[in-house]
């Protein structure tokens, strides 16, 4: 029988980007040879024994590759319909959970074997050391997919939130939706982890929203900020948890363009008098930087914010508000420094200071 000194967890969620190591070994009195782990790619992958007839295996490397999905942009296509709410929720499972099923095999001298199947449940995401005291994913209940309990949502602009219903729970729960307007709604769940749109900046859901709603499953209650419009830089990125959360920054903002000449060709084959341009030049390349930032944070927002520094995908909104929008409305930017300046105050608010740098200009070249 195989023996496990560390197993992967099969009961919880798994974080693809962590390690998720095992170590195992047989209590055959037989002499092993090797190990297999089948299941993860299309090929076995084959393990040798330590002197101790142990092995070591980390699932990390393999579970990046098995869960990341159209190298982790947001391709939803987002044809909302007031007149039908079921439109405005989505199944986003493929891009950020699998459930995969693994066979973990020991091999002896005798050319016999023996396995056991572990089937785990793997989310794309990542945590930190310090996650482990204020990690907020259960197994056994509704998950929103963000670092904070409490998200904000602008009017005006295209917003969505995702969650992840409960690894005990069907796919297809009911949801129930309350605003603090008053309008009440339900929808059912569209698989083991949704995208919620209340807005494509035009079309609401429900509509006539402020001050804020909640979200809930069997009494498992969620809630959500609603923010009246302003103007502001809006961007959304990638949180630990893979999928996407959104902030306005304040409407005061500075844009830097900066441009430099690439290489001159030589051009001084004629007489002085004769000479109009001696070096011929290349061209330039140009590029935008926006310099913003976000006041009077709470703990919440600080929360939602502080992922932005190691966010693999931040985009910048280019459409119109107040007016229905697509995905192409939305240019992929960088964060451009290294560090984020954070300043906080005796009252716990915060504010944060961020550089994005933009897309290269086009620019006209010999």
């Amino acid at each position: 029988m195989i023996i496990f000194s560390k197993d992967i967890d099969t009961v919880g969620l798994i974080t693809a980007h962590n390690n998720n190591i095992i170590r195992f070994t047989s209590d055959s009195p037989l002499i092993i040879t090797t190990a297999i782990i089948r299941g993860l790619i299309p090929t076995d992958i084959i393990l040798y024994p330590d002197p101790t007839g142990s092995f070591y295996f980390n699932y990390k490397d393999y579970l990046k590759v098995a869960i990341i999905e159209n190298n982790l942009n947001d391709d939803l296509s987002d044809g909302l319909d007031n007149s039908n709410p079921q439109t405005f929720i989505y199944n986003v499972t493929n891009s950020c959970f699998k459930k995969i099923e693994t066979r973990i095999i020991v091999n002896f001298a005798n050319n016999t074997s023996e396995g056991v199947h572990r089937v785990i449940n793997v989310l794309n995401g990542v945590e930190q050391y310090d996650d482990r005291i204020t990690r907020n994913l259960k197994p056994e209940i509704l998950n929103l997919l963000s670092p904070s309990k409490v998200i904000k949502y602008w009017k005006g602009y295209p917003f969505e939130f995702s969650f992840l219903v409960g690894l005990y729970l069907p796919d297809d729960v009911d949801i129930t939706i309350t605003g603090e307007s008053a309008i009440d709604a339900e929808l059912t769940s569209a698989g083991r982890v949704n995208s919620l749109f209340l807005s494509d900046g035009l079309n609401e859901f429900p509509t006539g929203l402020s001050g804020g709603l909640t979200f809930s499953v069997d009494n498992d209650i969620k809630s959500i900020n609603v923010c009246e419009f302003k103007c502001g830089v809006y961007i959304k990125f990638l949180n630990k948890y893979g999928r996407w959360n959104y902030w306005l920054f304040d409407r005061i903002f500075y844009k830097t363009k900066t441009t430099k000449y690439l290489q001159e060709i030589d051009n001084d084959f004629n007489n002085v008098n004769d000479t109009i341009s001696p070096t011929l030049q290349v061209g330039k390349i140009s590029d935008t930087t926006i310099k913003c930032a976000a006041k009077g944070l709470d703990q919440n927002d600080k929360l939602v914010l502080d992922g932005i520094i190691n966010s693999p995908k931040i985009f910048l909104f280019t459409g119109e508000t107040n007016n229905v929008n697509k995905n192409n409305t939305w240019i992929e930017v960088r964060l451009k420094t290294n560090s984020l300046q954070i300043f906080s105050s005796k009252k716990m608010l915060y504010t944060y200071v961020l550089e994005l740098d933009l897309p290269a200009d086009n620019t006209i070249t010999l």
